[in-house]
């Protein structure tokens, strides 16, 4: 199902050095009744073994880390040939925001960055506290 935004945002971040890459995207819609429909038709697409558009890379079934981003939240392992990451998506108020970290398998913990979960947490507080 197509859950349309009134208002989508994107950013992308690529290091070839660290070999990882992220991905943002923020969503807004009229409501949060259109927000929370959005977020359940995401959960439901990635459930039950979804296909990705690379037969390589598998999604793993979402998990609840709501306690760990601190708003409503899912997270989705994702791996592949040599690539490993997670795709977290957040509903607060009428804002749905998506993230995906992906990189080679281990640049991750040797580059020594923050976890996905903590990263997505902290920008999460931070349009929570732009927004109220």
């Amino acid at each position: 199902a197509d859950f349309p935004p009134l208002v989508k945002a994107q950013k992308a971040f690529q290091s070839d050095e660290l070999q990882l890459a992220m991905q943002q995207d923020l969503r807004v819609f009229e409501s949060d009744a259109d927000a929370s429909t959005a977020f359940d038709g995401f959960v439901e697409a990635v459930s039950c073994g979804a296909e990705t558009s690379d037969p390589s890379i598998q999604l793993s079934e979402p998990t609840d880390v709501t306690d760990q981003v601190g708003q409503k939240a899912v997270a989705v392992s994702i791996t592949g040939d040599g690539v490993e990451g997670v795709g977290i998506v957040v509903h607060y108020s009428d804002v749905i925001a998506t993230y995906q970290f992906q990189g080679a398998a281990g640049a991750a913990e040797a580059s020594g960055i923050a976890s996905p979960l903590e990263f997505a947490a902290a920008n999460v507080q931070g349009i929570v506290d732009t927004i109220g």
